[in-house]
Order: C-alpha cells, then structure tokens, then sequence
C-alpha cells in the first residue's frame, strides 16, 4: 500500500538531520554554538515517522477492512536493516584501529543493543547522559532514536489493528489520551528521571502519536498534504510551523530536559508544515526543491554515519577547535552516506530484490557481528592491539568487588565518590592481605547538613540524603574505625570543571557543566556563599567522625589532567591507528603544578584547618607532581599510565596513593 509522495517532507528530514549533524559537531560562531538545539532534529523525525507510518497502517485498513503485517514488517527491514548493519559493520572495523580495548568492550555492548532494538535502554542503564563527553566518544548512541522507533514499528501495527477491529470509533480519542499520557508522563519524568526520560519510548510517544493523529485526520477529513481549503492558512501555518523549529533548534539547550513540554514547540511547528503545506505556498516550495529533497533522501545514511565518524575523530583527539576539520568531518559524512544510500538503501529497498535473500545477507551479517561481540569481549576488546600499559585490566578494575569482610585485624571505611571509587579495588587487595575489613559507601560527599540539588531543575536527589544518613547510622553505631574520607573535592566545592590553563579542558562542551549542586535548601543563594557553607560542612562533617570516636585519614586532591590521558598519549605520537603504539614512542603527559596548586588552594586551606591528633594526611600530589619533571603532574609514564580517563587513576596510579593509606593505617593502629 503506497501513499502519496511528499517532497516537502523530505525538505524536513533535511533540516533534521543537519540540525543534528551540526549539533554534534559542535561548530561555534563568534564563541556561539550554532544549531545549540540542534539535538531535536530527532524529534522532527519522530513527528515525521509517526505520521508516515500511521498514513500507511490507516489507509491499508481503510480501503481494505485489514492490515498485512507481513508486507508491512517486510517494508521495515528493507527500509532499515541494511543501511544500519552497513554503518555497525563498518563501524565495528573503524573500533578496532581506533579505539582502545576499554572503549571496544563499550562499543561491543552497545553494537549488541542496537542489533536488539534496545539500544536505548541500553544507554539509559549505563547512565549515558546525551551530550556528556562519554556518551560523545560511543559510536553508536545515536542508535538510542533507530531503537524507539523499531519498538514503536513492533507495537504501534497490533496496536491500532486491535483499535481498529474493537475500538474503531474511537480510534482519534484513543489515540488523543495516548499523546496527553506521554506528555504528562514526559514532563515528570523530565524533573525527575532525567536520563531515563531522554531515553524512553513512553516519554517520546506524544511526538510520535502526534504524527499519527495528523495521518488520521487526514485520512477523515481528506485534508493535509495540499488539500487544505483554507488558503489562507496554508501561508500563515509552514511559515510559523518553520519559525517554531527553528526558534527551537537555534534557542533551546540541553539544560531544558527534554522532552517536556517544551518539546511541542518544534513538534507542532513540524506538524503544521505537514498539515498546511501546499504546492503554491513559499515554505512548501523551498522544502521541495532539488537540494533539499536530496539530503531528505539520504537523510537515513547521514544520521546513521554522522555520529560514528564524529565519535572516532573525538578518541583519535581530532582538532576538536579547528572548524575546518569539522566541515571536513561533514563532507567525509556526506560522501559516505550517499554511497550508503545508492549501494545499500536503494538496491535493497528493490520490489524485484529478493526479500529471502535480504533476510539471508542479513542473518550472515548480524551472525559475524554476533561472533565478533562474543569473541571481542572474551579477548577483553582485542587487547593485543596495543601495549599492555594501554590493557583495560591495567588501567580499571571491570568486576565488582567482593570486600573483605573476615579480616582480623579492625575495620577501615571507605568514604567519597567516584575518585574514592578508583581507590577501592587495590586498598580492598592490599587491606585483604594485611587482614583488615573494608566497607566502601559512595557518596557525592559526606554532608549530613546539605542537600544535593540538580543544577537544571534544582530537584533534589533523595538518594544523596539516604546514602548520608546511612553513613551518619554506621558512624554512631560503630566504635573505633579507621575512616578512609577521599573527594574530588574542589569541582564538589566550586562545581567546575578543570582547565589546565594551556589550551585544554576537562570536557568539550559548554553544556557539559556540573549537574549536581551540594547546597543547604532549593532556595538560590550566591555562589560564594554556598561555596562558604560547603568548605564549612566539610569541616563539620569531619569533626562529627572525630566526635565519635574514629580515626580519619584525608586523602587531599589528585591532580586533574583536562584530557584523556591514553587518548591523549596516541595524539601525542601522531599515530592515527592505536595498534601502531610501541612501547618506545610513549610519550609523558604533563600539566602545570603551579595550577594545580591554584585550583586546590581552597580545599587545602579547609583540610588543613581541621586538627587533631585523630587526623592522618595522605597527599596524592607527591607521586605525581615534581617527580619526573620539575613543576609538571605527569599522567604516566614510559611503561605505565597513572590515569584511565581525565581525572580518575588507573589502577597504577591509584596504588601509590593506596600504599601510603595502608602505611598510614599501619601506624595508626598500632
């Protein structure tokens, strides 16, 4: 069952896809980000799908009283399956010469979540925040959007065919408290589940029930597509319908959580295009013509590519500042994605192009990435590529760890966040063989008295008051313990990222702030001020574990580095591919001490006010700071890398700083 064709509908997908090519891109004008909303070209596409879909579900049922859900999954897997196994297969031989063996183990799970049409779900269980530095070095997170749409294609058919058969005159009202569910949901979830929400096939289903009510109305009213009778609607509406998507992609950041309902101002500005687009009106003529419907055309491959070659050029350390590169970047994207789309879409998409024999090439295909996955993740991402300092067991401990809990000798606490995590696995083997217990609580910080709020929506996260106060019980309910108390204390204090003052910071973008913001109440107060009450809470916080009774060892900053340091050692030996590392050509990676010392003043200054003779002192910075080279932080060595990503220690590096804590705890103990 075909529909009728479109031009400016292509014109649409056009401006979708690039609003989304440059976003990701990153491009700044006079220090502006162009296209800063630009991620909501998915959600065009959404509100485009959801209508073309609908259109040809609803006018199959219409004229024939039924609905062949074998064409119409047969349509599906021609329209999708190729083009997206062509950019994994691709894709999967670009990971093994340029990505590291910890990021092959990531991408080898992501490729198996996308092969599943879960890739969302996927990205949403490994907290991938989209837009965030980390998600912006996976390949494929742009398959989170090709996943809800699959699900959508499995539920959306029985859906309306149930609907149809049972509920057929209520079909529009049906579809109507559907879109209001997403959206309420939507907006919860927004303030609440924030990467959830982003993620989640119920958030986005408004976007995508909003095209399908268009479809049905259109089919009821013949309307839409031209038909329109009011015509002087149809030169008022595409103009305000463009107007709105790009206020939307040119205004609207990141910090908006989306979707929400903010999202309806580009969805109905998309929805008004299809509805009053007309073949004499300017907007219409402008989507349909030659250029625009082209990119419409292959707008599938240059999603599809976009992210994967953007993602590569980020771990190889591209000029990331350079905006020629990424024009180049954009080109290399085009080309590829117009041999994708006449080598693969079009020759598949064929009525005389075997369907068994597309389901054949596929399953062989989908067999040899399948294979590739089990034996990549068995070989720990191909680790033989590269010299062992580069090995995933080397730089991060990948297993949970099972702590010591039959030790003789006491109990030491473990307390801090994710630099406190980097230390756990080698203090938990080297206190396991000296007999000691260790329990390890993750918190953002130990501050009974302060909230922790999210930055955007200044909600607070309940789990940071439960963790406390669990940790406040332990200290009131245990004598005598040695407590390890270890932050990255000067972004928890200041809430900012590093800058090493020499060209380079910590994360690309400017969106990539802080998300969470420790403070007393939602109310707003001056930063210096709540920095101020911070720096005192921590000194609160420490004196109440001095009250108790227990020993505290603090451990002060490690030095931050503002790059990926492996990702940074192969830019630094102008090597493109990571299997042509030797051992000999390892560069060292340095920051200025003299920074470090700035940046960390405060916290120094905090920490070193708090006496006792309960107090033991660990400093991190003596490993790492005027060793090899004078007034230089080294990230590595020759043969060693202190660093598995910008700030967090390798397991070396973490062992230096574990060697003085258990030293230290040695003597305490005595």
């Amino acid at each position: 069952m075909n529909i009728k064709y479109r031009a400016e509908i292509d014109g649409l997908r056009a401006i979708a896809v690039f609003s989304v090519i440059i976003y990701h891109a990153n491009i700044k004008f006079f220090n502006h980000h162009l296209f800063q909303g630009g991620f909501l070209g998915v959600d065009i596409f959404f509100v485009i799908s959801g209508y073309l879909i609908s259109l040809l579900i609803l006018k199959e049922i219409k004229l024939t009283n039924k609905f062949s859900f074998s064409n119409f999954y047969e349509r599906r897997v021609k329209r999708i399956a190729p083009a997206l196994v062509f950019m994994l297969i691709l894709s999967t031989i670009a990971s093994y010469f340029f990505l590291f063996p910890i990021s092959f183990v990531i991408f080898l799970k992501s490729l198996i979540s996308s092969l599943l049409s879960v890739s969302n779900l996927y990205f949403w269980k490994e907290g991938n925040s989209y837009g965030a530095e980390s998600s912006l070095l996976n390949p494929l997170l742009h398959t989170w959007s090709l996943s809800i749409e699959e699900q959508f294609y499995i539920l959306f058919p029985i859906s309306i065919f149930l609907i149809h058969k049972f509920f057929k005159k209520h079909l529009i009202e049906l579809i109507f408290v559907g879109i209001l569910i997403s959206l309420i949901f939507a907006q919860y979830c927004s303030m609440n589940h924030v990467v959830f929400n982003f993620y989640a096939l119920p958030s986005r289903g408004f976007e995508l029930l909003l095209g399908s009510l268009l479809a049905k109305l259109e089919l009821d009213r013949d309307r839409g597509g031209g038909q329109n009778s009011y015509l002087i609607l149809n030169k008022i509406f595409p103009i305000t319908g463009l107007a709105l998507i790009f206020y939307s992609i040119f205004l609207f950041k990141s910090e908006m959580l989306l979707p929400s309902f903010y999202s309806l101002i580009p969805v109905v500005g998309t929805m008004l295009i299809i509805w009053f687009a007309h073949k004499d009106e300017l907007i219409t003529r402008i989507l349909s013509c030659k250029i625009f419907v082209f990119f419409g055309l292959i707008s599938y491959s240059l999603y599809l590519f976009h992210f994967p070659i953007f993602a590569f050029a980020r771990n190889i350390n591209l000029n990331e500042a350079d905006v020629v590169y990424k024009i180049l970047l954009i080109l290399l994207n085009v080309i590829i994605s117009i041999v994708s789309y006449y080598l693969v879409e079009k020759t598949f998409r064929k009525k005389k192009y075997p369907f068994q024999k597309i389901i054949i090439i596929l399953l062989i295909s989908v067999f040899c990435l399948v294979c590739i996955t089990i034996y990549g993740l068995y070989k720990n991402g191909f680790k033989d590529r590269v010299p062992s300092i580069f090995w995933l067991e080397n730089l991060k401990n990948q297993q949970p760890i099972d702590f010591n809990s039959k030790g003789t000798n006491g109990n030491i606490l473990l307390i801090g966040d994710s630099h406190a995590d980097a230390l756990s696995f080698k203090l938990n083997e080297n206190l396991t063989k000296e007999s000691y217990n260790l329990t390890y609580l993750n918190t953002a910080l130990f501050t009974p008295n302060l909230n922790l709020f999210d930055y955007r929506t200044n909600v607070l996260n309940k789990d940071f008051k439960i963790i406390n106060d669990k940790i406040k019980n332990l200290l009131d309910n245990e004598k005598n313990l040695i407590i390890v108390f270890h932050q990255r204390w000067t972004m928890t204090i200041l809430s900012t990222y590093f800058d090493n003052e020499e060209g380079a910071t910590e994360y690309l973008r400017e969106d990539d702030k802080y998300w969470n913001v420790i403070k007393k109440d939602s109310c707003c107060i001056d930063e210096l001020q709540r920095i101020n009450l911070v720096q005192k809470e921590i000194i609160s916080s420490v004196d109440l574990m001095l009250a108790k009774g227990h020993k505290i060892i603090l451990v002060y900053p490690v030095p931050e580095m503002a790059f990926h340091v492996p990702k940074t050692i192969l830019k630094k030996t102008k090597k493109i591919f990571i299997n042509h590392l030797n051992e000999e050509n390892v560069p060292i990676i340095t920051t200025s001490y003299e920074v470090y010392k700035k940046r960390n003043k405060l916290i120094f200054e905090t920490l070193d006010s708090i006496q006792s003779s309960n107090i033991y002192r660990v400093y991190p910075h003596q490993h790492f700071c005027n060793t090899l080279i004078q007034g230089r932080c080294i990230g590595n060595s020759k043969n060693e890398i202190f660093y598995f990503d910008y700030n967090h220690l390798s397991l070396k590096g973490s062992s230096f700083i574990v060697t003085d804590i258990v030293n230290t705890i040695k003597r305490v103990d005595k």
